[in-house]
């Protein structure tokens, strides 16, 4: 768990593909298999003119990247759209774990309060909100986020608030 947490942490710093066109198709290079390795130029020429790619230890790919012959290794090859994986599992981790921290708090945020008052007054308030609670419970929490996001729109922190309302 503390090895994905620092994965996705320094997703940015150890991802291979980090151009804007990491998520553009590249079919010559669709479902390459691990530890291939194909010569920069190559993977140069693939992409849009006007990248501003420089070969070499620069900000598009880090160093670890290159090997002595000039070509870089897609560790864990390529998906169907030539997309490199390694890549797109360290951003989708990070991904992940941003959704999971930030609905845990606001789910804190909204719990703790209503769960204090709750606790502090008893009686008739203690009881609503107990009520109100297991009418929320008794609704499928897949069917609450989507509806919540629908309501909310689409984006990150809609689905981050749909998914912290339902915890």
């Amino acid at each position: 768990m503390a090895f994905w947490t620092l994965a996705a942490i320094f997703a940015y710093s150890i991802s291979i593909d980090k151009t804007p066109s990491a998520n553009r198709m590249q079919l010559e290079f669709s479902a390459l298999p691990l530890m291939t390795k194909l010569p920069l130029e190559k993977v140069k020429s693939s992409q849009p003119s006007g990248s501003g790619w420089v070969l070499f230890g620069d900000e598009n790919y880090p160093q670890w990247v290159h090997s002595n012959d000039n070509k870089m290794t897609f560790v864990l090859g390529t998906d169907r759209y030539g997309r490199d994986m390694l890549s797109r599992l360290l951003l989708g981790a990070r991904v992940s774990l941003s959704v999971g921290i930030i609905s845990v708090l606001i789910a804190l945020l909204i719990g703790i309060p209503i769960g204090s008052l709750a606790g502090y007054y008893g009686g008739w308030i203690d009881k609503v909100i107990q009520t109100i609670i297991q009418i929320f419970w008794s609704i499928p929490t897949f069917l609450m986020v989507i509806a919540i996001s629908f309501v909310l729109g689409k984006g990150f922190w809609q689905v981050f608030v749909a998914v912290g309302l339902t915890a």
